[in-house]
């Protein structure tokens, strides 16, 4: 675990909906709340609340919602650093967890204790979304009057491009020294099934979603 305090990187001003909402995000949001209603949970925790629009929706479902963030500005039930998330919720266990574009904000170095205890206080499933650093190659789609036959994307990494933090991400996967093939076993654990893909309308977004077996 970190010993370092984490800083407030964004303030509340940043999500104000006409900037920082775009398509792209919005359509990143549905998958969000698609995963998670999937599931039907009695109870939701929301890491990194953001603008509130998924917490919000997924109240409006009739879904019981907890807001963790690290900023007390946006008023969540708890406040602390996602690396300590399990000590934050006094050992609270959900049906569902939804971390999303939260843990690149934090080194790479404490990624794998803080999925341990992301999946500690989750009942049965965890969403996780992350930021992918790629160049999109082509976009294939064939479609039989309304039957998609095919539908593909080509994403190649960035593996040439170091990755620097630049004030708000430590790390991304694709760039250099985080590729895939290193992301992916932080979330393929024992007792879990792992699956990933990226939001079609977003491939900026990895979603990696983990069901207890």
């Amino acid at each position: 675990m970190s010993s370092e305090t984490p800083q407030i990187q964004v303030n509340t001003e940043h999500y104000d909906f006409s900037r920082y909402v775009s398509w792209e995000r919005w359509s990143s949001y549905w998958h969000q709340l698609h995963e998670i209603d999937a599931v039907r949970p009695n109870d939701v925790l929301c890491i990194g609340i953001g603008d509130d629009i998924v917490p919000s929706i997924l109240q409006r479902k009739g879904y019981a919602v907890s807001r963790f963030d690290f900023d007390p500005a946006l008023r969540p039930d708890y406040v602390g650093g996602v690396d300590h998330v399990r000590e934050s919720v006094d050992g609270r266990i959900f049906d569902a967890v939804l971390c999303c574009q939260v843990l690149e904000h934090q080194p790479f170095e404490i990624l794998a204790g803080t999925v341990e205890q992301l999946l500690s206080i989750t009942k049965s499933r965890l969403v996780v979304s992350l930021p992918y650093s790629h160049v999109p190659m082509l976009r294939l789609k064939l479609r039989l009057y309304r039957s998609v036959l095919a539908d593909l994307d080509l994403l190649v990494q960035k593996f040439w491009k170091s990755w620097k933090f630049d004030g708000e991400h430590y790390w991304e996967v694709g760039a250099r020294g985080f590729p895939m093939s290193r992301i992916g076993p932080v979330f393929d654990r024992d007792g879990f099934r792992t699956r990933h893909f990226h939001a079609k309308e977003h491939p900026y977004h990895l979603f990696l979603v983990m069901d207890r077996l």
